[in-house]
C-alpha cells in the first residue's frame, strides 16, 4: 500500500483550508451549535500530524501540530489576515507558500485544501535526575519524527509535497 492509500483509509479529515483575498480560513466538520470551531475537539487531539490535500488528492504537505495548542494553535498562524493595519505582513514561509501556489496553480472554484490528521501519542518515560536521582516523569512527543519519516517516504515515493519546506534527504543534491 501506497502512502497515499495509507494516509486516506487511517487519517481523519479535520477540514478545509479555503483560499481567500487576503487570508486563509479553515472549515470544519467539527464546530460548535454557535458555529465557532470546536477548540476543544482540536486541543483534545493532541498531538498531530496533518496531510494537506488538493482537490485532485495531490499530497502538498505534510506537517506536525504538537505542543498545548496543537491543531487549533497552527491553524490560527494560517488564518492570519495577511497584513496589519499598518502594512506589515503577519504570514510566515509555510503560508504564503500555500496561498502563491493555490492562486497561481488553482481556478478559483479549486482554491481549497483538504486536511487529514493522524494522532501521534507522546511516549511516557522516567529518567533520574543527575543531582538529586529522583526519579523525573516525562511525556516524549513523537509527532516531529513520525512527522519526518512519512515526508521522506512521500519524497520516495514520487510525491512532490508542494508546501514542505523540507527537503528530500535521498536527494544529495538538495
Amino acid at each position: 500500500m501506497n502512502i497515499i492509500d495509507s494516509i486516506t483509509q487511517k487519517a481523519e479529515f479535520i477540514g478545509n483550508i479555503l483560499i481567500e483575498e487576503d487570508r486563509l480560513s479553515f472549515k470544519t466538520p467539527h464546530m460548535k451549535s454557535s458555529g465557532q470551531m470546536n477548540r476543544a475537539h482540536f486541543i483534545d487531539m493532541g498531538d498531530i500530524v496533518y496531510f494537506m490535500f488538493d482537490h485532485n488528492d495531490q499530497l502538498l504537505k505534510i506537517g506536525k501540530a504538537a505542543g498545548l495548542g496543537g491543531w487549533y494553535s497552527r491553524m490560527g498562524e494560517y488564518c492570519k489576515k495577511r497584513f496589519t493595519s499598518t502594512g506589515k505582513e503577519t504570514w510566515d514561509a509555510t503560508t504564503r507558500k500555500i496561498y502563491n501556489h493555490m492562486t497561481n496553480n488553482y481556478s478559483k472554484d479549486k482554491r481549497y485544501v483538504k486536511v487529514l490528521a493522524i494522532r501521534t501519542p507522546r511516549i511516557h518515560a522516567v529518567v533520574g535526575c543527575p543531582i538529586t536521582s529522583l526519579p523525573v516523569d516525562e511525556y516524549i512527543e513523537t509527532a516531529s519524527k513520525i512527522e519526518q519519516n512519512l515526508i521522506q517516504l512521500a519524497y520516495k515515493e514520487g510525491c512532490t509535497l508542494a508546501f514542505c519546506r523540507e527537503k528530500d534527504k535521498g536527494d544529495n543534491n538538495a
